[in-house]
């Protein structure tokens, strides 16, 4: 016969408990718009920005002496990108 699974592998479907700070049946969410978890979202989506606004002024640095077309062309695109997700990010912070 078959060797039965301990109750410890076998998967639970206890229900989760919500949070102090999540909304419940009964009422509202009781974090505030400046909670702490929101300064410390605002805080990495702008350090995120800047981050990609460096990377993207540096590609144009390497696309300044790239000497190749084809190179040139794979830069400018990365950059375009990067300088996409900079301004995406800014916006959302």
């Amino acid at each position: 016969g078959a060797t039965p699974t301990p109750a410890s592998a076998r998967p639970t479907s206890a229900t989760p408990t919500p949070s102090a700070g999540s909304a419940s049946a009964g009422g509202a969410s009781s974090s505030a718009a400046g909670s702490p978890a929101q300064s410390l979202r605002a805080q990495t989506l702008a350090g995120l920005a800047a981050r990609e606004r460096a990377a993207a002024a540096a590609r144009v640095d390497g696309l300044m002496s790239a000497d190749d077309g084809s190179l040139a062309r794979l830069l400018a695109s990365i950059g375009g990108c990067e300088a996409v997700h900079a301004a995406l990010l800014a916006g959302a912070s």
